[in-house]
């Protein structure tokens, strides 16, 4: 091959929308629907159909995703020089720093909900104290506890969503603190009577994210970021 030929490939590729050298990032996800989660032998959801349209848009192929419990998916993506990525996570003021972010995905709403029986009264964070709680290890429903100075001693972290759950609907804790539309949707596929507990109090409102491991570089942050944005545009022109 000649060198001119050969400078001519490189210039192509060099101007190619998504097409780069970039190392290949290994997606996380954990079971988190309508976002992400497990149907049969394949992992679907919001953040996957809109995954796979960003690497499309990155002339990419389809992505391998790997489907785990929170806590270790969340441990995995913070391992030191690790092209880890975990979704659909809360950006939240304390994560901000132990990741690279691109998104948002979808807003998101975690909140306390209490055994009916309990009668929980709460109307502010001083009376979150009050109660007992189970939450899912690492998750956002836990950090917001904490952030709100509920005692650990309070607190019963966990690492599956129905033994969460089962804690608070067999009366061995209060209230359990978890995204809204994720804990109907779990109740109603796991047979859980939702009219067992009460929404009393919201945590947080915010968004969700990919999040990257801080090794990713930052243009590949900002061509997943490009990616999503057009698929984003997409969407609210197909919406319009």
């Amino acid at each position: 091959m000649t060198r001119k030929i050969l400078k001519s490939i490189l210039a192509i590729m060099l101007f190619v929308p998504g097409l780069c050298f970039a190392k290949e990032v290994h997606y996380m996800t954990e079971e988190y629907p309508p976002y992400n989660f497990a149907e049969g032998s394949e992992i679907t959801g919001i953040s996957i159909d809109i995954l796979a349209e960003m690497r499309e848009k990155m002339n990419m192929e389809p992505p391998k995703v790997s489907l785990f419990p929170w806590v270790r998916g969340y441990r995995f993506a913070q391992m030191p020089n690790k092209h880890n990525v975990i979704f659909s996570t809360t950006r939240t003021e304390d994560r901000i720093p132990k990741f690279k972010w691109v998104g948002p995905i979808a807003k998101t709403e975690v909140s306390v909900f209490c055994n009916k029986n309990v009668k929980a009264e709460i109307s502010n964070d001083e009376d979150l104290s009050k109660y007992t709680y189970a939450v899912i290890r690492d998750d956002i429903g836990q950090l917001e506890l904490t952030s709100r100075n509920v005692p650990k001693s309070s607190v019963q972290d966990v690492t599956k969503f129905d033994v969460m759950v089962n804690l608070v609907k067999t009366g061995r804790k209060n209230c359990f603190a978890y995204e809204g539309n994720v804990a109907s949707y779990l109740m109603q596929k796991s047979g859980v009577n939702a009219n067992d507990f009460e929404r009393k109090y919201v945590l947080i409102q915010g968004e969700l994210y990919y999040a990257f491991n801080k090794s990713v570089s930052d243009s590949d942050i900002e061509t997943h970021q490009k990616a999503l944005d057009e698929v984003r545009a997409d969407k609210d022109l197909l919406d319009s």
